[in-house]
């Protein structure tokens, strides 16, 4: 730290998970750790089973092999009353699975649309 540096508290040459004190010319005996943040378990939990976490990506992957594999077997030649139906109902559960992946994110995730109903509803002055 530079003799021009005022007195503070500033990031620890040698450990980076520290603060020191500096006192405007030498560094202090005194320091603490910094804290590691923590993500509450009902948000990982959250996170974990949404349409875009973990669990909801490996559904995703499914669904969608599912979806590729019918509409593979629809470009058959000869397409039958069968065929047909399997595209509309294959089109019809498309639709479905995203509007319930929107939906259980949108509900999922309320305090960032109250945030931003708040930040819409009252803009900063």
């Amino acid at each position: 730290m530079g003799a021009s540096a005022p007195p503070g508290w500033y990031p620890d040459p040698t450990a980076s998970d520290l603060h020191r004190w500096w006192d405007g010319s030498a560094w202090s005996d005194t320091d603490f750790k910094l804290a590691k943040p923590v993500v509450p378990l009902t948000v990982k939990s959250l996170i974990a089973i949404s349409p875009f976490g973990r669990i909801g990506s490996v559904g995703n992957v499914i669904f969608s092999s599912l979806m590729l594999f019918g509409f593979v077997t629809n470009l058959a030649p000869a397409p039958s009353l069968f065929e047909t139906a399997g595209l509309a109902i294959g089109i019809l559960l498309v639709l479905a699975f995203t509007t319930i992946a929107v939906l259980i994110r949108v509900f999922t995730v309320p305090e960032r649309i109250l945030a931003w109903w708040e930040r819409l509803n009252n803009p900063p002055s």
